[in-house]
């Protein structure tokens, strides 16, 4: 028989039958008290429904029951497939680290024990997501009767330091890695670079996105992030790229950016995913760096550049598409302003 302080939290022995202890809402009142559910006097089938309880969406006002609340009314809302299955992983290791904690005893110190936790060391950055996304599911959850908490513990956390990712990819660092690149993601490295769009976007672009109007030809985008439409002024040289990718489609019908792998495979000529996008780019751009001996390169980098490139931040902005010139400015990796001449002159 195990020693009761081996037992994990609101486990506990009492006259030889196991109990589970959560701090439940009182149906007579706002305030939560410990209840004691008895899970039998078998020590295995005990810890078989106390995972399940403090996992699951079984247990009444724990985080993970908010959690699932969010996932089955919240994330089907989302427009945009990338923020969807973010959101999806952020809200995984939420419910397997802070599931099993009654919402409403939810405080400041679990939040940093999540920052500092060990496995989340070396990922800095997504720990801050998860907490923001944790964030939105307290928020919510205040709409939700009988499950929402009184106050959302994750306003005022500090959260880790996040160094601003300033790699700007020089012209001829482009050009090399454009020039070992299977031709399909040439192409896709020129469309981002002309269009600053994002690469959710471009891997949805058609052909006839590009449409005639008086003032000229115009490439039509549409953000997955918001759903709001825009159009690009389809010059010379966008018309170019686009003759070019539909010379390499092998299903012209199709959307522009796609798989050029052997006929045989069944999957040529089909978009690509943004995970399959992903997985292409990671392994050429691993080998380029490691033979060009360039520094780490990530395909939103492609996109800041083309930002960086213009001739003003409000032309920037204009192309990224962006609500906040904030948002723009965070983008620009090497601004003019930051040029400054010295005094000029030497007092002596």
């Amino acid at each position: 028989m195990p020693l009761k302080r081996a037992l994990p939290p609101r486990l506990h022995l009492k006259r030889n039958s196991y109990y589970w202890t959560p701090r439940l809402k009182d149906d007579s009142s706002s305030r939560t008290k410990v209840k004691w559910i008895p899970l039998g006097k078998d020590l295995a089938k005990a810890l078989d429904e106390y995972e399940r309880l403090e996992n699951g969406k079984g247990f009444p006002g724990s985080v993970a029951e908010l959690i699932g609340k969010y996932e089955e009314t919240i994330l089907p809302r989302f427009k945009s497939r990338d923020t969807h299955r973010n959101y999806k992983r952020s809200l995984k290791y939420l419910r397997a680290a802070l599931g099993h904690i009654p919402a409403a005893e939810l405080r400041p110190h679990h939040i940093y024990a999540y920052l500092d936790a060990e496995p989340n060391l070396n990922r800095l950055v997504a720990a801050n997501r998860d907490i923001k996304v944790l964030s939105a599911v307290l928020s919510k959850s205040k709409r939700w009767e009988g499950l929402g908490v009184d106050f959302n513990v994750c306003l005022g956390i500090e959260l880790n330091p996040e160094q601003p990712r300033d790699r700007y990819i020089t012209d001829q660092e482009f050009v090399t890695i454009r020039t070992h690149l299977p031709p399909m993601f040439q192409i896709a490295m020129d469309i981002s670079y002309l269009t600053s769009i994002r690469k959710s976007d471009m891997l949805l672009l058609k052909a006839n996105d590009i449409y005639q109007h008086k003032s000229g030809d115009l490439l039509q985008i549409t953000q997955q992030k918001t759903k709001e439409t825009y159009s690009v002024q389809a010059d010379e040289l966008i018309l170019e790229v686009f003759e070019q990718a539909k010379a390499l489609a092998l299903k012209p019908e199709s959307y522009l950016i796609q798989k050029s792998t052997n006929r045989a495979n069944g999957r040529a000529g089909d978009p690509y995913t943004s995970s399959g996008f992903d997985s292409t780019w990671q392994r050429c751009i691993r080998k380029i760096e490691k033979e060009f001996g360039l520094p780490n390169t990530t395909w939103h980098d492609i996109r800041a550049k083309a930002a960086s490139d213009l001739d003003s931040p409000y032309h920037a902005h204009r192309l990224l598409g962006h609500k906040s010139m904030a948002t723009t400015e965070r983008y620009l990796r090497r601004r003019k302003r930051d040029e400054v001449p010295s005094a000029g002159r030497l007092l002596r």
